[in-house]
């Protein structure tokens, strides 16, 4: 036949082996060697697509399509979970080895998925993906962790908790997986195909798994969340061998904000006028009897444009409004006549000029001075600073002077900080996720929202820094100790 190709039969060999030796790489490429079990549910069931039969029985548990033909398990906490029997002498029951899967978290519930011989628990805590594990005979590696071992381990309580790329995030997947490796004494972690972690235990004596008891893996009960290609291999597998699992399937997981349904409501505390005197804490002011203060305190100068000054400014005209029903006035330009002059030498030239009279120079870090002065015949009140945020805590410092009835006339103080740094740590978590009503209230129902940051409604958070800065803090960790590490906060902004 015109245009037909014919090869000898050595050429049809040597087409063949290619064939065959490229098959055979792309299905070593696509899954690694040592699969003792793997559960996808695009099918609609748990059967294992191992080969092993180590068929996953749902319970109830939803599933959800992902679109393209592929679905995943939704968990629910009024749901059984998701069991896998495990017969005795089953390859599940692991000496070493790799667990990968992909994650999205609707509510933190501590467990994700355990082996019932507590051979391997994975977890969720504080926002992190960790892991424990115990051996044959004694070696545990939990929340016992901290004993007189300690020193011999590199990283703290369970492994990956703590380190900032471990975080689940919130209704965003993420592919996990861990790697037990006894032989050479360490614990790997990974999230979307890179290497997050690597626990050295080089120096205790790990073990293999515990195989004895294993009857059955099961997803944590009352998890709340979704969880697709579970797998687990009998050996540990490589960088290249994780990255390559998380290439293949991540298009499917990309750019997803999937959440749990749920009939919950999300209530957070908005400003009450009946709330007025509690909400106002110790910045609430009697009113003041002093003439010579309303002198004074009638003028408000705030030369230039930082906003530090300019807030602290207007912290004085509140509370000389509240003490001695004073309308002050806020000037950028030095007036003749009483007055108040607030500012550091960069943000003054007045108290640039004054800066020698005033002692500027024993001024440390946020450090301020208060002190009466006098120029042509007229009283001046200098609250200076280094720094702006000195002019911060000079202004409430002034406040509390007045509130407690001192004569301001002869005002004469300089006050430097002894602890640079003055941080107060929230303990809670930022609001405006999608999940955030699974999570409720207590230490979730935190003043800093994501969504008020963007909307603009900063009453709470204002409101709450200067109670803070009052009392001389001057940093605030506005989330828990374990910050949830993302790289698009400022997305938020």
């Amino acid at each position: 036949m015109r245009g037909s190709v014919h090869f000898s039969p050595l050429t049809w060999v040597l087409i063949s082996c290619f064939v065959l030796m490229y098959t055979h790489t792309a299905s070593a490429a696509e899954d690694p060697q040592g699969l003792v079990g793997r559960w996808e549910f695009d099918q609609g069931t748990g059967k294992d697509l191992s080969g092993h039969n180590n068929n996953a029985v749902l319970n109830g548990t939803q599933i959800m399509s992902l679109g393209q033909g592929r679905a995943c398990v939704m968990l629910m906490p009024d749901t059984g979970p998701v069991t896998i029997p495990v017969q005795q002498d089953s390859a599940l029951a692991i000496s070493r080895g790799t667990l990968c899967f992909w994650l999205n978290v609707g509510w933190t519930h501590s467990n994700i998925l355990s082996f019932d011989n507590g051979a391997v628990q994975l977890n969720v805590y504080r926002g992190d993906f960790q892991v424990r594990f115990t051996g044959e005979l004694e070696f545990k590696y939990g929340s016992g962790i901290l004993d007189y071992n300690w020193p011999k381990y590199d990283m703290r309580e369970w492994a990956f908790y703590g380190h900032p790329q471990a975080a689940v995030h919130d209704s965003q997947w993420h592919h996990f997986a861990v790697a037990y490796d006894d032989q050479h004494k360490n614990i790997k972690g990974w999230r979307d195909g890179e290497l997050i972690s690597v626990v050295d235990l080089s120096q205790v004596n790990m073990e293999p798994l515990k195989r004895e008891g294993l009857t059955a893996i099961t997803t944590g009960k009352g998890f709340v969340g979704f969880m697709d290609d579970l797998r687990i291999y009998d050996r540990v597998l490589g960088d290249e061998d994780i990255q390559t699992l998380y290439s293949t399937a991540k298009s499917a997981f990309a750019n997803r904000l999937d959440t749990n349904p749920t009939d919950r409501t999300y209530e957070s505390y908005k400003y009450k006028k009946a709330d007025h005197t509690l909400y106002q804490a110790w910045l609430q002011h009697r009113s003041v009897s002093d003439v010579s203060a309303k002198n004074l305190l009638r003028d408000i100068v705030a030369e230039g444009s930082n906003s530090t000054v300019q807030t602290a400014a207007s912290e004085l005209k509140r509370a000389t409004k509240a003490m001695l029903g004073l309308a002050s006035k806020i000037n950028k330009g030095i007036a003749s006549g009483p007055k108040v002059v607030i500012g550091t030498p960069e943000t003054s030239a007045w108290i640039q000029t004054h800066a020698k009279t005033l002692g500027l120079d024993r001024l440390e870090d946020d450090g301020f001075v208060l002190k009466v002065i006098t120029e042509n015949t007229h009283r001046v009140l200098v609250i200076a600073g280094r720094i702006p945020a000195g002019c911060t805590f000079g202004t409430f410092d002034l406040i509390r002077r007045l509130q407690l009835g001192q004569n301001l006339q002869k005002l004469d103080v300089l006050e430097n900080p002894k602890i640079p740094i003055r941080m107060i740590d929230h303990w809670s978590y930022f609001r405006g996720f999608v999940g955030d009503k699974w999570r409720g209230g207590g230490r979730d129902d935190s003043i800093y929202s994501w969504e008020e940051l963007r909307t603009g409604d900063h009453k709470l958070i204002r409101d709450w820094v200067r109670l803070l800065a009052s009392a001389g803090w001057n940093a605030i960790c506005p989330s828990e100790v374990n910050w949830d590490y993302r790289d698009n906060f400022l997305d938020h902004l």
